[in-house]
Protein backbone atom coordinates (compact mmCIF):
# COMPACT_ATOMS: atom_id res chain seq x y z
CA UNK A 1 0.00 0.00 0.00
CA UNK A 2 2.63 2.55 1.37
CA UNK A 3 6.06 2.41 0.83
CA UNK A 4 9.03 3.57 3.14
CA UNK A 5 12.37 2.25 4.16
CA UNK A 6 11.36 1.89 7.95
CA UNK A 7 7.57 1.03 7.45
CA UNK A 8 7.23 0.57 10.59
CA UNK A 9 9.27 3.42 12.63
CA UNK A 10 7.88 5.62 10.31
CA UNK A 11 3.96 4.70 10.47
CA UNK A 12 4.61 4.59 14.40
CA UNK A 13 5.79 7.95 14.82
CA UNK A 14 2.78 9.13 12.37
CA UNK A 15 0.30 7.09 14.20
CA UNK A 16 1.65 8.42 17.68
CA UNK A 17 1.33 12.41 16.16
CA UNK A 18 -1.91 12.03 14.84
CA UNK A 19 -2.99 10.50 18.37
CA UNK A 20 -1.69 13.26 20.28
CA UNK A 21 -3.28 15.88 17.72
CA UNK A 22 -6.95 14.05 18.21
CA UNK A 23 -5.83 14.30 22.18
CA UNK A 24 -5.22 18.27 21.67
CA UNK A 25 -8.43 18.77 19.85
CA UNK A 26 -11.10 16.35 21.78
CA UNK A 27 -9.60 16.34 25.08
CA UNK A 28 -11.19 18.56 28.22
CA UNK A 29 -10.35 22.08 27.43
CA UNK A 30 -10.84 23.01 31.27
CA UNK A 31 -7.66 25.24 32.16
CA UNK A 32 -8.64 27.12 29.19
CA UNK A 33 -12.51 27.52 30.55
CA UNK A 34 -11.56 27.92 34.07
CA UNK A 35 -9.50 30.50 33.67
CA UNK A 36 -11.98 32.68 31.15
CA UNK A 37 -14.66 31.97 33.48
CA UNK A 38 -13.27 32.68 36.94
CA UNK A 39 -14.45 36.80 37.94
CA UNK A 40 -11.43 38.41 36.23
CA UNK A 41 -10.73 42.23 35.89
CA UNK A 42 -8.42 43.68 33.44
CA UNK A 43 -7.47 47.50 33.50
CA UNK A 44 -7.83 49.83 30.34
CA UNK A 45 -6.71 53.83 30.45
CA UNK A 46 -9.30 55.50 32.08
CA UNK A 47 -11.94 58.02 28.95
CA UNK A 48 -9.85 61.14 28.06
CA UNK A 49 -6.43 59.72 29.28
CA UNK A 50 -3.21 59.84 29.17
CA UNK A 51 -3.28 64.03 29.83
CA UNK A 52 -0.34 66.32 29.63
CA UNK A 53 -0.29 68.96 32.18
CA UNK A 54 2.12 70.99 33.94
CA UNK A 55 4.16 69.91 36.64
CA UNK A 56 1.92 70.54 40.01
CA UNK A 57 4.10 67.96 42.16
CA UNK A 58 6.93 69.68 42.67
CA UNK A 59 6.61 73.42 42.49
CA UNK A 60 10.45 73.74 43.43
CA UNK A 61 11.59 71.70 40.04
CA UNK A 62 8.96 73.36 38.05
CA UNK A 63 9.65 73.05 34.40
CA UNK A 64 12.69 71.14 35.45
CA UNK A 65 10.83 67.79 35.57
CA UNK A 66 9.18 65.13 33.55
CA UNK A 67 7.14 62.36 35.68
CA UNK A 68 3.98 60.22 35.36
CA UNK A 69 1.30 59.80 37.95
CA UNK A 70 -2.36 58.74 38.44
CA UNK A 71 -5.22 56.76 40.44
CA UNK A 72 -6.34 53.77 39.91
CA UNK A 73 -9.91 52.54 40.18
CA UNK A 74 -11.88 49.66 40.82
CA UNK A 75 -15.14 48.83 39.79
CA UNK A 76 -17.21 50.73 41.75
CA UNK A 77 -15.20 53.94 41.10
CA UNK A 78 -12.79 53.95 44.46
CA UNK A 79 -9.17 54.20 44.75
CA UNK A 80 -7.04 51.42 44.47
CA UNK A 81 -4.34 51.14 46.90
CA UNK A 82 -1.38 48.04 46.21
CA UNK A 83 -1.28 47.68 42.93
CA UNK A 84 1.92 47.74 40.84
CA UNK A 85 2.46 50.03 38.41
CA UNK A 86 5.38 49.31 35.94
CA UNK A 87 7.02 51.80 33.85
CA UNK A 88 9.57 50.85 30.92
CA UNK A 89 10.90 51.84 28.02
CA UNK A 90 13.51 54.02 26.46
CA UNK A 91 14.36 57.50 27.49
CA UNK A 92 16.60 59.83 25.88
CA UNK A 93 18.53 56.86 24.94
CA UNK A 94 18.98 54.79 28.30
CA UNK A 95 16.59 51.71 28.76
CA UNK A 96 14.06 52.58 32.10
CA UNK A 97 11.86 50.11 34.52
CA UNK A 98 10.24 51.79 37.42
CA UNK A 99 7.61 50.41 39.69
CA UNK A 100 5.50 52.34 42.04
CA UNK A 101 2.34 51.04 44.38
CA UNK A 102 -0.59 52.62 43.87
CA UNK A 103 -1.30 54.91 47.05
CA UNK A 104 2.27 55.51 47.43
CA UNK A 105 1.26 59.50 46.35
CA UNK A 106 -1.14 61.37 47.97
CA UNK A 107 -0.88 64.17 45.54
CA UNK A 108 -3.55 61.98 43.27
CA UNK A 109 -5.52 60.58 46.06
CA UNK A 110 -5.86 57.77 48.04
CA UNK A 111 -5.17 54.88 45.41
CA UNK A 112 -2.62 57.67 43.43
CA UNK A 113 1.10 57.29 42.53
CA UNK A 114 3.78 59.21 40.37
CA UNK A 115 7.44 58.89 39.86
CA UNK A 116 9.92 61.72 38.42
CA UNK A 117 11.37 60.09 35.13
CA UNK A 118 14.11 63.17 34.54
CA UNK A 119 14.76 66.72 35.82
CA UNK A 120 13.77 68.28 32.21
CA UNK A 121 11.31 68.26 29.99
CA UNK A 122 11.73 65.12 27.89
CA UNK A 123 9.73 64.23 25.17
CA UNK A 124 9.51 60.03 24.30
CA UNK A 125 7.09 58.13 22.07
CA UNK A 126 8.55 54.68 23.16
CA UNK A 127 7.15 54.16 26.84
CA UNK A 128 5.28 51.99 28.24
CA UNK A 129 3.03 51.39 31.37
CA UNK A 130 1.22 48.60 32.63
CA UNK A 131 -0.51 47.65 35.80
CA UNK A 132 0.37 44.57 37.74
CA UNK A 133 -0.84 43.04 40.81
CA UNK A 134 1.13 42.74 44.17
CA UNK A 135 2.54 39.66 43.12
CA UNK A 136 3.69 41.03 40.03
CA UNK A 137 1.00 39.03 37.98
CA UNK A 138 -0.54 41.22 34.45
CA UNK A 139 -3.64 43.00 35.33
CA UNK A 140 -3.25 45.12 32.34
CA UNK A 141 -1.77 44.92 29.14
CA UNK A 142 0.93 47.44 28.09
CA UNK A 143 0.00 50.98 27.03
CA UNK A 144 2.33 53.37 25.05
CA UNK A 145 2.86 56.54 26.30
CA UNK A 146 4.14 60.01 24.64
CA UNK A 147 5.93 62.62 27.19
CA UNK A 148 6.75 66.01 25.59
CA UNK A 149 9.72 68.38 25.98
CA UNK A 150 7.12 71.48 27.21
CA UNK A 151 6.58 73.07 30.61
CA UNK A 152 2.83 72.97 29.95
CA UNK A 153 3.40 69.04 29.45
CA UNK A 154 5.82 67.86 31.92
CA UNK A 155 3.50 65.82 33.32
CA UNK A 156 1.61 62.85 32.26
CA UNK A 157 -1.55 62.08 33.88
CA UNK A 158 -2.79 58.41 33.25
CA UNK A 159 -5.59 56.50 35.66
CA UNK A 160 -6.75 53.18 35.11
CA UNK A 161 -9.93 51.86 35.23
CA UNK A 162 -10.98 47.80 35.78
CA UNK A 163 -12.86 46.34 32.82
CA UNK A 164 -14.86 43.52 34.40
CA UNK A 165 -15.20 39.98 32.40
CA UNK A 166 -17.70 38.36 34.25
CA UNK A 167 -20.77 39.41 32.42
CA UNK A 168 -22.73 36.94 29.51
CA UNK A 169 -21.37 38.50 25.74
CA UNK A 170 -24.10 37.87 23.51
CA UNK A 171 -23.52 38.15 19.75
CA UNK A 172 -25.80 37.97 16.84
CA UNK A 173 -26.22 34.97 14.73
CA UNK A 174 -26.21 35.44 11.06
CA UNK A 175 -27.98 32.99 8.81
CA UNK A 176 -28.29 32.59 4.88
Amino acid sequence: MFQSDQPQGRWRTVLLVCLALLGLAFGPKSGIIDRASDDQTIYSLQRGIPAAISNFLDLEAGCNWTGIGGQVFDQAGMPVTGLMVKISGILEGRQILHYVYTGSSQHFGSGGYDLQLADHPVSSFSLKIQLLDAAGASLSRPFFLHTWDTCQQNLLVVNLTPISLDHSVYLPQVYR
